[in-house]
């Protein structure tokens, strides 16, 4: 089960996963006291990823992301934790490379199916709904404002597993719309992700206490996204070539 998978699990449940954890933890202590296998301590890092997961998705900010209360929930010691990741960035880079890839990889499968011919409100379609269906798309947004510069080895792993999957996805959107350049479905996909993220973030803002009844309601983030993104795509097919 990836990080991805337990998010989504935990998200869909409602609740904090215990009993997952409660069953994994289990697991590993029937087998082994001590990680000293290269397996062992395989399954100990996926057992703390998971705690991690499951810790960010009931806490109301990454902020109060701690290795302490990480610790408490994998059922380990604090010092455990720390053989395994140098700090709680560390933590997030992988968790966070888990979900880029999986989404990616869901983005890649959708854009291979639309049907020709491929229009930008296809194009803008598949994208908004990979960005939308993913089960730790909001959770995303909490990763990258925690992320800090000092996640060391982490950094460079999550550049590796990414940037082979950014060109692919780059290569495919470039394959359906011939009329892009390489790279600009690379650009594309980034701009998806900064506007899927700032829409996401003015939606979530509590509104004033002193707001106007009559003030309309914020527009559907699915409905603004895929509206934007079909411009973004229309803009770059509009360019002079």
């Amino acid at each position: 089960m990836t990080i991805g998978h337990y998010q989504g699990f935990a998200s869909t449940r409602g609740d904090d996963g215990n009993s997952f954890l409660l069953m994994a933890r289990q697991k590993a202590r029937a087998t082994y006291k001590r990680a000293d296998r290269p397996e062992q301590k395989d399954e100990r890092r996926q057992l703390i990823l998971e705690a991690a997961a499951a810790e960010l998705a009931v806490i109301s900010s990454a902020k109060d992301f701690t290795i302490s209360a990480l610790a408490r929930r994998a059922g380990l010691a604090k010092g455990t934790v720390y053989l395994y990741f140098n700090n709680k960035s560390a933590i997030l880079m992988t968790l966070l490379g888990e979900v880029i890839e999986k989404m990616l990889i869901d983005v890649m499968s959708r854009l291979n199916k639309l049907s020709e011919p491929v229009t930008a409100p296809k194009m803008a379609g598949a994208i908004r709904d990979s960005l939308k269906n993913s089960a730790t798309s909001q959770r995303l947004i909490r990763l990258l404002k925690s992320l800090s510069e000092d996640s060391g080895r982490a950094h460079e792993e999550f550049q590796q597993k990414i940037t082979p999957l950014i060109k692919e996805t780059d290569r495919i959107i470039v394959g359906r719309l011939p009329k892009l350049r390489p790279g600009e479905g690379e650009k594309m996909m980034r701009y998806s992700w900064a506007l899927f993220f700032g829409l996401s973030e003015m939606a979530e803002k509590p509104k004033p206490s002193n707001q106007s009844k009559k003030c309309a309601p914020p527009r559907d983030i699915e409905e603004s996204l895929g509206e934007a993104l079909t411009l973004l795509i229309e803009g770059y097919l509009a360019q002079k070539r």
